[in-house]
């Protein structure tokens, strides 16, 4: 399948963290209980993903919007 404009450049993670993105808590940043049961081990990863993208970190994946 292709995911928007990077055409699989992306794995399946990276959108499961994005999503997570939703389940920070607004007022301190960190990860609900949801985010933590859905991340699981993963939950550093998830973390630096949704860093970079926030900041558009050299590691950022998508284009900035």
């Amino acid at each position: 399948e292709n995911y928007g404009n990077n055409q699989n450049q992306l794995d399946f993670e990276y959108y499961i963290a994005m999503a997570c993105g939703g389940l920070l808590d607004y007022d301190t940043g960190e990860p609900n209980e949801a985010f933590v049961a859905i991340a699981g081990d993963k939950l550093n990863e998830y973390l630096k993903i949704l860093s970079d993208e926030a900041t558009n970190a050299a590691d950022a994946k998508s284009n900035p919007c």
